[in-house]
């Protein structure tokens, strides 16, 4: 369900030029017993008042959770951007209806400033809450979190740590931390892209408008496997990532993975 609502919003993205992107950690369970209709809503306020108010970057929708206990799990949801951001002395206001951050926003961006106030109170109403942290300049990340009984815990993966170095690039810094966890959670000994130039490496990670797409840096680039990432509906030719071109396209409900392997 939360995929298919952050989907929603793909097309709006890509009309912006943004690149919108999910991320589930490894201990979430695969299904929970709540109310799919208000989570839905809260994540379609947040993820839409972050496109409204990015023009450069992306939004990152990341889902985590602790492990479950007697039956419940926490889960945290959080809907980063690379937009405008908040001031400071207008965070404590910015859940109360009919509130922007100023006058200007109204006009520039539009919105009645409904949104997070509805967002705040389907939180609570679900017995969670929501909190907001921001950077002018830098950006905007709202959590909420929620304990929802389990229905069908996450599936059990039993993966020995082993010497697979992987790095993650990507136009996110939010996605990206958040891969490099989840991938860790794999047994693999994943890092940032930055942090893995000139050391040793068999998988990389991309997306098309990832920084430094430069794969050069990572030495032959021939014997490094890559999966490349891209939004749901995007059509952008997969196959110019790096030297050598992308095969074994994959599609899953809001991203295409392509592999590129080196091996016959």
């Amino acid at each position: 369900m939360i995929e298919d609502t952050a989907g929603l919003f793909s097309a709006k993205a890509r009309e912006k030029g943004l690149a919108i992107g999910l991320v589930s950690g490894p201990q979430l369970a695969a299904k929970f017993i709540g109310d799919p209709t208000r989570l839905g809503q809260i994540i379609s306020n947040l993820v839409n008042n972050a496109l409204k108010f990015t023009s450069e970057g992306g939004v990152t929708l990341c889902v985590n959770a602790l492990p479950a206990d007697n039956g419940h799990q926490q889960i945290r949801l959080c809907v980063t951007d690379t937009g405008i951001g908040i001031e400071s002395d207008k965070l404590g206001t910015i859940f109360e209806q009919f509130s922007q951050a100023d006058q200007s926003t109204t006009r520039n961006f539009g919105g009645t400033g409904l949104g997070l106030s509805i967002a705040k109170r389907l939180a609570e109403a679900m017995n969670g809450s929501i909190h907001v942290e921001s950077r002018i300049g830098v950006g905007t990340a709202f959590y909420v979190d929620l304990t929802l009984p389990v229905f069908e815990p996450a599936p059990e993966l039993i993966l020995p740590n082993c010497d697979i170095y992987v790095a993650i690039e990507h136009e996110s810094p939010v996605m990206q931390a958040s891969m490099v966890d989840m991938v860790s959670a794999w047994g693999l000994r994943a890092a940032k892209a930055e942090e893995r130039t000139g050391q040793k490496l068999d998988l990389l990670f991309t997306t098309p408008s990832a920084p430094k797409n430069d794969n050069h840096r990572f030495g032959a680039v021939a014997s490094i496997d890559t999966i490349a990432m891209r939004d749901y509906g995007d059509d952008t030719d997969m196959g110019d990532i790096g030297q050598n071109p992308l095969q074994n396209y994959r599609c899953r409900p809001h991203q295409t993975i392509c592999a590129r392997s080196s091996r016959a």
